[in-house]
């Protein structure tokens, strides 16, 4: 048996490279013969990583909290829906910061600042109510969701064993 001097392989009789290395063989006559034990050990192949289930509980608070003020999809981050999570936030700060500049305009400013430059305050007010329907809808929506994907991370696969988890 021939090995590579390089990596300990195994090596053909009239092998140029080393199969496993690349190594070139052409310029010497014969390789060594020393068993692979004598080099570096293979590399083992490392078990497939288990994913740690999420807590639908945290995933929930994490959309709820901040949601509420327009960062939506942390729960969905948390749960590892990082594409939905990111869409979720650019749609939340969008809409959030909208509905929230609407409602403290017609909460905070005076009945006079309305009269004075011509606008109707109830038309704003339903504009403002509008945007806060579709806002909030989109802050329960994306908790629930949150909730839903965590729960589905404690779920066993489908026709496999339930994972051990230490």
């Amino acid at each position: 048996m021939r090995y590579c001097p390089r990596c300990g392989g195994l090596i053909g009789r009239e092998a140029r490279f080393c199969d496993i290395c690349g190594h070139d063989l052409s310029g010497q006559r014969t390789a060594r013969k020393v068993p692979p034990e004598y080099y570096q050990a293979q590399p083992q192949q490392r078990e497939p990583a288990v994913a740690i289930p999420a807590s639908p509980v945290i995933a929930a608070v994490l959309a709820l909290g901040p949601g509420f003020f327009g960062s939506m999809g942390l729960g969905h981050i948390y749960v590892r829906s990082i594409a939905k999570g990111i869409v979720y936030m650019v749609v939340g700060l969008l809409f959030g910061l909208f509905t929230w500049i609407l409602i403290l305009s017609v909460l905070l400013m005076p009945l006079s600042y309305y009269t004075e430059n011509e606008i109707d305050p109830a038309g704003l007010a339903i504009v403002g109510l509008f945007f806060a329907a579709i806002f909030f809808s989109l802050w329960f929506w994306q908790a629930y969701d949150a909730y839903k994907l965590a729960k589905m991370t404690q779920m066993p696969a489908v026709g496999g064993p339930s994972p051990q988890y230490n």
